[in-house]
């Protein structure tokens, strides 16, 4: 293969996210593009790092690696993008911020007059005698912006990221039902805002 006719790059991204129940764990996200110079398609693949959850309290570390096919026209030094693709979410949460948070979040939500908590506490600060879910799901991804020729081999971009995956929660205490004789629990189904602003700067060969 000629290598001549491949066109590669590698980006730096600084994100700026939109979520309120997210913030960045690495300063930077990182992109590769590939393909051939003679056509505007080309594949991608990137990598980033947040953190998500409630009420100002993130516990979930959530690596974000996406792929998929872009599209580009350009005009002079400048061009056009738009990018779609498939992202994955490795999870890692804090469990004990996790259990006091879920917990809290969803009775603030649920807890209305005559409809009892389905959770038997067994003291103060109980957060053993019940347990929790939160798990975001893997999602579609997609990216729309602008790059600047700096020279051969330097360029700069300015863009927006869509990210917005399916998210669920809940909280089950299996002693409260045996006693009860009831199945409920409280669970929700719900969106992580991920859209971030991008400015990267990328070296292409």
């Amino acid at each position: 293969m000629d290598l001549t006719a491949l066109a590669l790059s590698v980006a730096l991204n600084y994100q700026s996210y939109d979520g309120e129940d997210v913030r960045k764990d690495s300063p930077v996200g990182f992109q590769v593009r590939g393909g051939l110079k003679e056509y505007p398609v080309y594949l991608w693949g990137s990598y980033d790092t947040n953190e998500t959850g409630f009420l100002g309290q993130p516990f979930s570390k959530n690596d974000v690696m996406g792929f998929g096919f872009g599209a580009r026209k350009s005009i002079g030094d400048f061009w056009v993008f738009g990018e779609l693709g498939y992202a994955s979410v490795d999870q890692s949460t804090h469990l004990k911020i996790q259990q006091e948070v879920v917990y809290t979040e969803l009775v603030r939500n649920h807890n209305v007059y005559k409809r009892p908590v389905p959770v038997d506490l067994t003291g103060p600060y109980d957060q053993v005698s019940y347990t929790t879910e939160y798990t975001i799901d893997d999602d579609y991804m997609a990216r729309v912006g602008l790059g600047w020729e700096l020279g051969d081999h330097f360029g700069v971009t300015l863009a927006y990221r869509f990210f917005r995956p399916e998210t669920y929660y809940n909280i089950i205490d299996t002693d409260w039902q045996e006693r009860t004789g009831s199945d409920g629990y409280w669970e929700e189904n719900s969106t992580t805002n991920m859209d971030t602003f991008e400015l990267g700067i990328h070296w292409k060969y």
